[in-house]
This record gives C-alpha cells, sequence and structure tokens, in this order.
C-alpha cells in the first residue's frame, strides 16, 4: 500500500511539472529540463515556506536526475496523460544510461487530472512553486537553459565531487542565495520575484558576467 501511494505521490509530482511547464509556454520539456525543475522545486522549497520532496540525490555529470521520478514520468506517458518523442539514451561521464526523451502535456487527458489534484492545498502550493520555476526557465533562451542552472549555488558547490550526496533541505545553498536578494532589496520582493531574480543571477554567471 505504501509503495503505491509514494508511487502515485511520484506521478502527480510529475504531472505537476509538465503541467506548469506547458502554463508557461515551455510545450517541448526535455529528459534533462524536467529533472533540473524538480531539482529547484526541491532546493527552492524553503523560499516558499515548503519542504523539499526529495531532499537529497547524487550530485551527477549531466545535472540533476531522479530515477524513480523517471519512473514516474513514464507511467504517465503509459495512462495517456502525456505524450513523448525523440526517444534516445546516452551514458554521462560515469557511466550511467540515462534515457533522453521529449515529453509533452497533453491537456485533453491530463487538464482534467491536474485540476482534480490542485483542489488539494498542498498539491496547489507545489504547483505555484514550479510554476514560478518554469515561468523563469522560459524567459531564456532554450541554448542558455542547461549552463544557466548549472551555476547552481548548491550544484556547483565545488567542495562536492560528482557522486557525492547533495543535501538541498532546509538551509541549503540554492535557497539562501535566492533568499540574499531579499535582504539586499530595500523593497523586500515577493517569494516569486526572489525566484526570479536567483534565475538572472545564475544567468549572469553563466554569462561570465
Amino acid at each position: 500500500m505504501r509503495e503505491h501511494e509514494e508511487g502515485l505521490t511520484g506521478q502527480i509530482r510529475a504531472l505537476l511539472i509538465l503541467g506548469a511547464c506547458d502554463r508557461a509556454g515551455i510545450g517541448q520539456v526535455s529528459t534533462r529540463l524536467f529533472h533540473s525543475i524538480a531539482y529547484f522545486s526541491n532546493a527552492l522549497a524553503p523560499v516558499w515556506d515548503l519542504p523539499a520532496l526529495t531532499p537529497d540525490l547524487l550530485k551527477s555529470h549531466g545535472g540533476p536526475y531522479y530515477p524513480q521520478l523517471q519512473r514516474d514520468l513514464d507511467r504517465l506517458v503509459g495512462r495517456g496523460l502525456a505524450n513523448v518523442r525523440d526517444i534516445g539514451y546516452s551514458a554521462n561521464d560515469d557511466g550511467h544510461w540515462r534515457i533522453d526523451a521529449t515529453f509533452r502535456f497533453d491537456p485533453q487527458r491530463g487538464g482534467p487530472v491536474l485540476e482534480a489534484c490542485l483542489d488539494f492545498p498542498d498539491e496547489r502550493d507545489s504547483y505555484e512553486l514550479i510554476l514560478e520555476i518554469a515561468l523563469a526557465t522560459s524567459s531564456l533562451d532554450i541554448d542558455d537553459v542547461n549552463p544557466t542552472f548549472d551555476r547552481d549555488a548548491s550544484f556547483d558547490d565545488s567542495t562536492l565531487s560528482f557522486g557525492s550526496l547533495l543535501l538541498v533541505g532546509e538551509g541549503n545553498r540554492s535557497a539562501r542565495a535566492a533568499r540574499r536578494f531579499g535582504d539586499l532589496s530595500q523593497a523586500r520582493p515577493s517569494k516569486a520575484e526572489e525566484i526570479q531574480l536567483y534565475v538572472r543571477h545564475m544567468h549572469r554567471l553563466s554569462r561570465g558576467a
């Protein structure tokens, strides 16, 4: 029963990510982008006064990757709530294989399910956080997304080698960096603005500014 409930929770989370991306105008969601947004929904959860659903993961080449969440995303495709194309596989520098594909939210089938999920306060709160991350992402050129996210304060921590356990729970470096913009501003920015400012900051770092 517990395993079944955890599976449903993961599928709901995957649906929230795809639905938020679709609303933000990101119609085609690559595997890496999907997992990057999942990662930031954990790392920036404290900014939104939410707990990180997955507070730790292994730092790996090629960006964040959650194997169980990938399986949950695959189940959404099997249920017809999302579509997939351009399926392939690639090996990262660690020698581990990952699926490479492009996913798209199916509003006709997935829309009613998403709306039902948003009737629950916890899911709505998570969705609003994910939506802000997706909106910030949509402001970037497609070629800038991965270099920008690579400059995240937690993932880019040079003291953590690849293969190390990356902790993104309460008090993590990413959330502290995002909150710092509020501390430096005369007019306190909203939580959504702190996320937007943090993404812009990472983008400037990726450009060497």
